[in-house]
């Protein structure tokens, strides 16, 4: 037998063992050039090809190897390329390992670099939020992640691309002001950085006029629909000359081209009254945009449909009005919605279209204008049946779309129009009933009103659930359910001593549609820029406590609410009202209806009791519910713990003299914790919460909180409360400032805590939308649940409205004079009906 020596099979192995060492050093070698040449591609320009394969192999080596920055720019590339070929999870999935992978690294060779690239990584996480979640929130978030690791690693140029692309997130969902404010510091950045620099990075000159352009854009259009038609317009031609500097040359991607020819097309639309050639710009604009998008035009998902719609639009206005009809027709069956002719009201279904509700909120808007310019009757006519119909087919296709999640979240851009649109056909139609007289077109308004006011409310109910999760309990059967017909509305909800007044406000007029139980009556008020300084002065005085604020406020009064008025007859003692957009901001209760001395109704409350509804479909379905009396009603009080209170203060003494002489069931939480609370506040009739409550000017909204304790733990978050489910309380006394405030958002109204709880299921809350002392919050209290222990009272408006009296007289009595925001603050919210 032969014998191998041992030393022979040694020196085999050690030949293998190199030879294997060099294959993988040369695999290695070859991993880390990908990586450098890759690298280097896609700084030269980030939507270069990617060959999947070879990257992944790449990252495979790097990874075997130990070379994790090197793996996680890789995978970051990947995700950018999964961007550009919309694969939305494939991106999200390297970008998480990207991320995870980076955060892991402690080596102090790679500090510097790490912190570039995070920077770069939540970048992305911006774009794939904005661009396929259409969730400005988040988009917003990832970015100031961004920020903040571009100025750890003391980057200025990309401190420049992260302010320019929050500029780009905030016009892009319709925030111009604070566009044009991230704007001008990527500008101030940009024109400090070296020359060398300048060349490396995306905001070049044309990106900056985008930019720039876009957030003009953005706060005209919300000036616009505001009412501030002349600011409105001076800055669309601020837009359309910043735009004017960008040519397709410069360093902007063709979807930025894309925006920049739709949106100075639009600007040049809407001053085309202005000047002479803006709409043959329009039409040129237009026209660019179309055939960027003319490669996808069989697809009805894709923008050139709405590209011919706004063609047509401009066409139209121009005076070719057969080319225009035209196009607009094309338009509309290329995004699967055929329409036989610009004056059409045949009834057809409507299929959920993204572009579709641009494409009808532009046709809507030329028949606005066309209605402006008609003189005829019966062309007039003709244009009002025409705009009912399509703001109906609009509030079908919204409906259509109410449960599709990436819809409406990209519906925040559009989200300033919504209540304008729906507003818009209430005031057509009540000018087609001045020239018709036909009842049915009550019914018409009514609805359209209230079915624009159940999305509003189910809307911001549901915006911030993170995306691909179910609605869950956010999704609130009595806000699902179809609008209530009016004539069931008006003998459910509404008594013969109670009147509702729906405000809907549209760019052309405020039509107030006036309720009882026997009557309609539509009232047509100016459009807001004829009163917008009245209403200033009066939300300015009123919050900064100004001597001046009675004189502006009989001054508003008399524009908003005294010609409603004088069609009540002398029996309603009861108004719900329902202010549509910026008319949330005003306090009704304490609007001046006589500045006499001698006057015994110097302010509207001392006239009316009062209660805010956010739509009578909400109204008619607790006053279906909590129709009977509560006999023996059971009251579940909460006292928070106030920092640095040694002794009991007014909250306190006013929180025992309350619970000590309820005589019916009661159960006492002193102090209360935050888990107590949510796990016990639906067991009562009554409930009284003495808190801090949180909603500063710079939060956004589901960041505002109640606050029992000072540790944040003790903190009930916004969102937290829209996951309360409340079926047993019916009043809900909120002594805690700023519940009822937050931020207008326009066509929504106010997004705030006691309107969370509401959509929860309390159908009545007593709250207040600013700082108010605690002196006079104890004093309200004591004096509104004496009043509810009298019974002298109908409902809970009216025990509220007979406080304030109470708190009025006594001041009056002490020759004091009472401050308008300490008893005006608390105001009834909800269903006001509800009574003991």
């Amino acid at each position: 037998m032969l014998r191998f020596p041992f030393s022979f099979i040694k020196y085999w192995v050690i030949a293998f063992l190199m030879l294997l060492n060099m294959a993988v050093q040369a695999q290695l070698e070859w991993a880390i050039e990908k990586y450098k040449d890759v690298d280097k591609k896609m700084i030269q320009n980030p939507y270069s090809a990617l060959n999947i394969e070879e990257t992944n192999k790449a990252i495979a080596i790097l990874e075997a190897n130990g070379y994790p920055y090197e793996q996680a720019s890789l995978l970051f590339y990947k995700a950018n390329h999964a961007e550009s070929t919309h694969d939305p999870q494939t991106m999200l999935d390297n970008l998480e390992r990207s991320r995870k992978i980076l955060e892991g690294i402690n080596d102090e060779q790679y500090a510097l670099v790490k912190k570039m690239r995070l920077g770069n990584v939540w970048s992305s996480y911006s774009f794939y939020y904005s661009k396929f979640k259409f969730d400005f929130y988040r988009a917003d978030s990832c970015l100031q992640n961004s920020l903040k690791w571009y100025k750890d690693a003391n980057a200025p140029e990309r401190i420049v691309e992260a302010n320019w692309n929050t500029a780009f997130n905030y016009c892009q969902f319709g925030h111009g002001a604070k566009g044009l404010e991230f704007a001008k510091a990527s500008e101030k950045g940009y024109y400090e950085l070296p020359a060398a620099k300048i060349q490396d990075i995306d905001a070049s000159s044309g990106s900056l006029d985008f930019i720039y352009g876009y957030a003009y854009y953005a706060l005209s259009d919300s000036l616009f629909f505001a009412g501030d038609v002349d600011s409105s317009f001076v800055l669309m031609d601020s837009a359309i000359q910043r735009w004017n500097r960008i040519h397709q040359g410069e360093k902007i991607d063709i979807q930025r081209m894309a925006i920049t020819y739709f949106n100075k097309g639009a600007a040049y639309f809407r001053i085309g009254s202005l000047h002479p050639d803006s709409l043959e710009k329009a039409r040129f604009n237009f026209k660019e945009a179309s055939n960027i998008f003319v490669f996808s035009s069989g697809n009805p998902d894709s923008p050139f449909g709405f590209a011919q719609v706004l063609l047509g639009a401009a066409t139209y206005r121009q005076g070719d009005k057969k080319e225009g009809e035209k196009l607009l027709v094309n338009g509309f069956n290329l995004l699967g919605h055929p329409i036989n002719g610009f004056l059409d009201t045949t009834l057809r279904p409507i299929k959920p279209r993204l572009y579709l509700v641009s494409a009808l909120l532009s046709k809507i808007s030329l028949m606005d204008a066309e209605y402006a310019d008609a003189t005829n009757r019966s062309e007039q006519e003709q244009l009002l049946k025409q705009i009912i119909h399509d703001v109906e087919s609009f509030a079908d296709l919204m409906d259509s779309l109410r449960n599709d999640y990436r819809a409406r979240q990209s519906f925040e851009r559009l989200s300033g129009r919504f209540g304008f649109i729906y507003a818009s056909g209430v005031l057509a139609a009540a000018r087609l009933y001045e020239f018709t007289g036909d009842e049915m077109l009550k019914e018409r308004a009514f609805r359209l009103s209230e079915r624009g006011r159940a999305y509003i409310l189910r809307y911001n109910a549901t915006k911030h659930i993170p995306s691909g999760t179910p609605l869950g309990k956010r999704s609130n059967d009595s806000l699902e359910m179809d609008i209530f017909p009016l004539s069931t509305v008006q003998k459910e909800a509404l008594d013969d001593r109670t009147a509702a007044l729906s405000f809907n406000l549209s760019t052309k007029g405020l039509t107030v549609m006036i309720i009882t139980r026997e009557s309609f009556q539509f009232e047509i008020l100016p459009p807001m820029n004829e009163w917008k300084k009245e209403l200033s002065r009066v939300i300015k005085t009123f919050e900064n406590e100004d001597t001046r604020y009675d004189k502006e406020s009989e001054k508003l009064y008399k524009i908003i609410l005294a010609p409603i008025l004088k069609k009540l007859s002398s029996d309603i003692q009861h108004l719900i009202i329902m202010p549509d957009d910026l008319l949330w901001n005003v306090n009704f209760d304490a609007l001046v209806i006589n500045s006499s001395n001698n006057s015994d109704f110097k302010y509207l409350i001392q006239k009316y009791a009062t209660s805010y509804s956010y739509g009578l479909q909400t109204t008619t379905s607790f006053a279906k519910k909590y129709s009977k009396p509560k006999l023996k009603p059971s009251l579940g009080a909460y006292l928070g713990t106030f920092s640095g209170s040694g002794d009991l203060n007014d909250m306190e003494l006013t929180f025992n003299s309350i619970t000590d002489s309820w005589n019916n069931p009661k159960d006492i939480y002193n102090p209360a914790i935050v888990d107590t609370f949510i796990h016990r506040f639906d067991y009562h009739d009554v409930s009284f919460l003495a808190v801090h409550g949180v909603a500063d000017e710079k939060m956004l909204p589901e960041e505002y909180f109640l606050a029992f304790g000072d540790h944040p733990s003790e903190r009930l978050l916004m969102n937290k409360i829209y996951d309360l489910n409340c079926y047993n309380t019916r009043v809900f006394f909120m002594a805690a400032c700023l519940t009822a405030k937050g931020k207008n958002i326009r066509g929504y109204g106010l997004t705030s805590m006691a309107r969370a709880f509401h959509f929860g299921g309390v159908p009545t809350l007593i709250t207040t939308g600013i700082e108010t002392s605690d002196a006079a919050m104890a004093e309200l209290s004591k004096i509104f649940f004496r009043k509810i222990e009298e019974h002298n009272t109908k409902n809970i408006a009216e025990v509220l409205q007979a406080a304030k009296i109470t708190y009025l007289k006594l001041y009056k009595d002490m020759n004091k004079p009472a401050k308008v925001q300490n008893w005006a603050s608390l105001i009834c919210m909800g269903y006001g009906g509800i009574s003991f």
